[in-house]
């Protein structure tokens, strides 16, 4: 590849590497990047094939000026979106300048203006996609200044590079140093990295700043809010989009749900839940000595260390401020500002539309057993237990009569929310293709009488109305079911499609709030394991890698990464301290063994054997003029010891010969060549030409005088140089049509 080609390539990479930087946001129409793709390839090629198409500056410059006004019109009345217009404008001015006649400051702004593109991207996006375009951009970068820098020199120093080098044919070689970059490029990436990685570990890290904050239009997800109407969660089924990660602490031997919102209040008729209890903005307690730690709610006395999980959850951005965790949640860690609770135990963070959220919830999944709850037969319930949670919706009458039915002749709390349980989960169908059959009457009776198909919002509305009707105080639960669990990270990907509403029933005699689902198992998700699935969790891991150690490495997490490497270093002492004990040990038996049996006379030789065999393969080596002694499997050049011993006893005369050389191939292409009778001073006195009597007295006496090549070095290539320039301007004159350079 020619180094002109080389550096084309390079630098059209990496103008492109700041548009994919754009174009994975995913915040670009599809016309946009289709015409970039267009302008990348096509100027691209005329750069290589038909420069004399280019644009004079001028005309770009005129071009660039008049599209200002159309991204004033862009930004303020079509897209209405300042980063979608900015990054419209600047992909514009890139192209434009790709088409122009180029010097090196145009360069220089197309790459600049390709370092903006990625800027605005990293505002605009906070997915691991974004790694992948910031790798390509750094490669490119280094290369492409590499190569750009020696274009450069190359191109003002016209012949003197190509006569400088070594000829072949009496022809300069061109030159070729494309792969040679581009493997410096990957050595000084590489470099950066070892260096950087440990300081990007170590660096406190602080908030998102004010674009990521203040204008970052990343697509929220939707599906939680403090009302919710029936039906509404049809959508959001079939929404493979990710919500959260969840890793625990530990393995469980049964799922977990995570909790979202309460829903306290029916509206029997619209088929609409509310939530009611207000959010406190200040926790129970907070954690002294921690930061961001705060106790949500007393432990229960007796509690002992399995009775808790502790689940680290990486929340993708919302459209509202709840915060999920697993039921009784305790203790929260690495909170979010403005984190609030409610009566119900839900849990609020911050606004994070462009943003995401981690934090550590401690969560009490013991439970209360159910020979207790069996036998609870209490009816003393708290005042705003009975207010709110015993509220009965103005719903058909048949409802409550069913209930009655269903629970026949159950005596406590727990029979009867089995009772029902099991009824609904056994007698209904579960179903996203929702019908109403009789509008005339509300969606619970049309559900429980007519339709008897529906999905999980249907049947716990329904199993809390009919508990309600009962006397048994009883609420609906938004969150998520345990999601698909993956190998590779250890975690639980939640999606939209995992969607859930359960109910909670309240037990006055241990005063606590008890699951229940009444849908049926064909309305949970089931997960397979084949071929796409695993490359698809491999991406999921890799982003989840990102989130983790990139976007939401906080100070917490860098001591857990500082303690596993401590961690990991300890065991590997203790691993390489074990081993070489265990050989000394080994070692050790084995000389007195063996000592006994071991007279002086054979270790003297075993020595004298020894220093023969390496004097003769010394002596052979040398004989063998470099083509070196294989003894034993192994290759020992001798003489390359021999000529290094040499070269530190007096000056090797190659470095003299070799500039000399170049000089003599300088004057051979304007046919001035040496006499085989003449010494070196005679033919540069015949030559006349004070430079090469210069570089004719440097060689001399690096030479035969002993002096280094580093002494004299600069007063060599500046009299090369001043030769180079000097035979140039003699050729012009014998050759009047020669084009004066520019």
């Amino acid at each position: 590849m020619k180094f002109r080609n080389y550096f084309l390539f390079t630098s059209f990479s990496f103008i492109a590497t700041g548009f994919l930087a754009l174009v994975l946001t995913g915040r670009l129409d599809i016309g946009t990047p289709v015409l970039y793709v267009a302008a990348l390839g096509g100027a691209w090629w005329i750069e290589r094939n038909r420069t004399e198409w280019l644009i004079p500056r001028k005309r770009a410059a005129l071009i660039s000026a008049m599209a200002i006004p159309f991204t004033a019109v862009d930004i303020f009345l079509l897209s209405r979106n300042p980063f979608l217009g900015l990054a419209r404008f600047a992909l514009l001015l890139a192209a434009i300048k790709m088409f122009q006649k180029k010097e090196d400051s145009d360069w220089v702004w197309l790459y600049g203006l390709s370092f903006g593109q990625l800027l605005l991207a990293a505002s605009l996006t906070i997915d691991a996609t974004f790694l992948v375009s910031l790798g390509l951009f750094l490669f490119f970068l280094v290369t492409t200044l590499s190569a750009f820098e020696i274009e450069r020199t190359h191109r003002k120093l016209v012949r003197v590079e190509e006569e400088t080098h070594a000829i072949r044919a009496d022809r300069p070689r061109p030159l070729r140093r494309g792969w040679f970059v581009s493997g410096v490029g990957a050595g000084q990436i590489a470099l950066v990295a070892l260096l950087a990685v440990p300081i990007f570990f170590t660096l406190p890290r602080f908030g998102g700043g004010y674009i990521g904050s203040a204008y970052s239009q990343t697509q929220t997800l939707t599906g939680f809010s403090e009302t919710v109407r029936l039906g509404d969660i049809e959508n959001i089924k079939l929404n493979q989009t990710v919500v959260m990660y969840v890793r625990l602490d530990r393995r469980l031997n049964r799922p977990l749900r995570w909790r979202g919102l309460a829903l306290e209040e029916f509206d029997g008729a619209r088929g609409v839940w509310r939530a009611v209890r207000p959010f406190r903005t200040r926790l129970v307690d907070r954690v002294p000595g921690v930061p961001a730690s705060y106790s949500i709610e007393a432990l229960a006395p007796g509690t002992v260390p399995s009775d808790l999980v502790e689940q680290t959850v990486y929340l993708e951005p919302m459209s509202n401020t709840t915060l999920f965790s697993a039921s009784r949640a305790k203790r929260i860690d690495n909170a979010p500002r403005e984190v609030g609770v409610d009566g119900a135990g839900g849990l609020r963070g911050p606004r994070h539309d462009g943003a995401r959220l981690s934090y550590v919830v401690t969560s009490d999944v013991s439970g209360v057993p159910e020979s207790d709850l069996a036998l609870d037969n209490s009816i003393d319930y708290p005042e705003d237990v009975k207010r709110i949670d015993l509220q009965l919706p103005e719903v058909d009458p048949r409802v409550a009569e069913l209930a009655r039915q269903v629970v026949g002749d159950a005596a406590t709390p727990y029979e009867k929310a089995r009772r029902i349980e099991a009824y609904l989960k056994n007698e209904f169908e579960y179903s996203l293709s929702l019908r109403r059959e009789d509008r005339s009457i509300d969606p619970v009776a049309d559900f429980l009488v007519n339709v008897r198909a529906g999905h999980c919002e249907y049947f716990a509305t329904s199993m809390a109305v009919m508990l309600r009707s009962l006397g048994v105080p009883a609420r609906v639960v938004n969150g998520f079911q345990t999601g698909e669990y993956n190998a590779i990270s250890d975690t639980f990907t939640v999606r939209q499609a995992d969607a859930h509403s359960w109910v909670e029933v309240y037990f006055a005699g241990p005063d606590e709030w008890v699951e229940f689902d009444p849908t049926p198992a064909s309305g949970l998700n089931t997960y397979t394991s084949d071929l796409a699935t695993d490359m698809r969790q491999s991406i999921e891991a890799l982003q989840l890698m990102w989130i983790r150690y990139v976007v939401a490495l906080d100070t917490h997490e860098q001591l857990s990464v500082v303690r596993s490497i401590q961690v990991r270093f300890v065991e590997a002492k203790a691993w390489i301290a074990a081993r070489l004990s265990a050989l000394r040990q080994w070692m050790t038996g084995l000389l007195e063994g063996r000592a006994a049996s071991i007279s002086t006379s054979s270790l003297l030789s075993a020595v004298v054997v020894a220093m023969l065999a390496l004097g003769a393969t010394a002596i052979a080596g040398m004989l063998m003029h470099g083509r070196g002694w294989q003894l034993g499997g192994f290759v020992l050049p001798v003489w390359r010891w021999r000529r290094f011993w040499r070269r530190g006893s007096r000056q090797s005369p190659e470095s003299a010969v070799r500039f000399y050389e170049q000089m003599s191939s300088m004057l051979a292409l304007h046919d001035i060549r040496r006499l085989p009778s003449q010494t070196p001073r005679e033919f540069a006195e015949a030559v006349g030409i004070d430079d090469v009597r210069e570089i004719t007295e440097q060689y001399h006496r690096v030479r035969f005088g002993g002096v280094s090549i580093g002494n004299v070095e600069r007063e060599v290539a500046d009299a090369l140089n001043r030769l180079a320039a000097s035979l140039r301007k003699t050729s012009r004159r014998k050759n009047p049509t020669t084009e004066p350079e520019k």
